[in-house]
């Protein structure tokens, strides 16, 4: 991928509209189609995302990225997702908020948690409220993805 087109795919993965710009009169697109599997992606650091993104498209997922649990939970009440993968840590909203609020809402959706400031307690606690799995930063990009594919089989 040549840098001209990463860093439109960062452009495209970082821009979401505000609240004030989404149209409330269009239903939610909560209808997956096809075989390919949704994938949100939420971490603050940009870098993350993009390497997230990249590889997880290049296995044939559809992948959109956020840089905030808030943003998150916006987009996932706008289009259905199979799979959330989001870093604990963040601005707004973090990853724990994120997986209470996607329950309180009763959204359908595996949530995966990633961090680098992974305790026991914590891992503990993002499965109580729901999460599917843990990754620890720095992560191998094939562990992620046996998680995701794990996930999305069961």
């Amino acid at each position: 991928m040549s840098t001209s087109d990463r860093e439109a795919l960062a452009a495209s993965a970082t821009a979401t509209a505000t609240p004030s710009e989404a149209a409330p009169e269009s239903p939610p697109d909560y209808v997956l189609t096809g075989d390919t599997a949704r994938i949100l992606v939420v971490d603050d650091e940009k870098v993350i995302r993009e390497i997230l993104a990249d590889f997880l498209s290049m296995e044939g997922y559809v992948v959109h990225a956020v840089e905030d649990g808030a943003t998150a939970l916006e987009e996932l009440k706008r289009r259905s997702y199979n799979l959330v993968i989001s870093d604990l840590k963040m601005p707004k909203m973090g990853g724990l908020d994120l997986i209470q609020k996607i329950a309180e809402e009763s959204i359908p959706v595996l949530t995966v948690i990633m961090t680098g400031f992974g305790t026991v307690e914590t891992a503990i606690e993002a499965m109580k409220k729901g999460a599917y799995d843990y990754i620890l930063k720095p992560f191998k990009v094939e562990e992620v993805i046996h998680i995701v594919q794990r996930g999305l089989d069961r």
